[in-house]
């Protein structure tokens, strides 16, 4: 299929030149009829269920399986195409978080964390602090940025409580540690900070939607590219059997032999 596909690929069967090869290779749905036997037939039939499986999951697609060769990876380069244009929106909202966090917030609470001048605070919550949000989120290490700032966070607390054993207090600091900083900003009238923060909480809240949906549309693109593939190798094998490149079929009976052997 690569082969084919190059603007340089030459023939090397008498009677088929580059040319024709490549109008077979573009249509080889005329000439499956002809060729849907055996080893073919049986591959064929395994894409058909595999792409039925695609369309029960993802039937908005489903216009993808009637598509030509061509006309499938323009498909699936626009697929790219949105994805990358979601997630540059999503990491500008994440940046614009991020910079929220180290501008307004990190400076006053890592000065009060530092002086333990933050009553609500136990011994635990201290620790954690010192030990995990500090560094990670400090400007000056420039360790993250944008959406994986967020992410990774995540990442560094699922490592940070392994350590700790699973220990309980810690899931719960994690999990209110903003509320903590807004009522604490709140209650020392520092309300640049408490707003500063619920726009955080509500970024976090929301974090999940992009997130779920950028997994979801990148696996359905990798599924699509498979099935883009497949209907490559079929078309490679049409071309094979049309042209009857013996060299080429014999190379393939071989490897399929090795393959229901193993």
């Amino acid at each position: 299929a690569d082969a084919f596909n190059k603007s340089g690929f030459q023939s090397r069967v008498t009677g088929y030149d580059s040319k024709a090869i490549k109008k077979i290779f573009i249509s080889y749905n005329n000439y499956l009829t002809k060729y849907n036997f055996g080893d073919l037939h049986e591959f064929i039939t395994l894409v058909s269920k595999y792409d039925n499986e695609i369309i029960a999951k993802y039937p908005q697609d489903k216009n993808f399986f009637n598509l030509s060769l061509a006309e499938q990876a323009k498909y699936i380069q626009q697929q790219e195409t949105n994805i990358k244009e979601f997630s540059k929106d999503f990491d500008i909202q994440a940046e614009l978080a991020t910079e929220l966090y180290r501008n307004v917030i990190f400076p006053k609470w890592s000065q009060e964390i530092h002086d333990h001048n933050v009553p609500e605070l136990n011994s635990q919550d201290y620790q954690i602090e010192n030990e995990l949000y500090i560094p990670i989120m400090d400007p000056h290490n420039k360790l993250l940025s944008g959406s994986m700032n967020w992410f990774m966070t995540s990442s560094f607390f699922l490592q940070y409580l392994a350590i700790t054993s699973n220990n309980q207090e810690v899931v719960n600091y994690n999990k209110n540690r903003y509320l903590i900083i807004k009522e604490w900003a709140e209650r020392n009238h520092l309300y640049q900070i408490a707003n500063a923060t619920k726009s955080l909480i509500l970024f976090l809240d929301n974090m999940g939607k992009p997130v779920k949906l950028l997994t979801e549309e990148e696996e359905k693109k990798q599924l699509l590219k498979r099935s883009y593939l497949y209907h490559q190798v079929i078309a490679s094998w049409v071309v094979l059997l049309k042209i009857r490149d013996t060299q080429a079929i014999n190379e393939l009976a071989g490897l399929l032999e090795c393959q229901k052997s193993t």
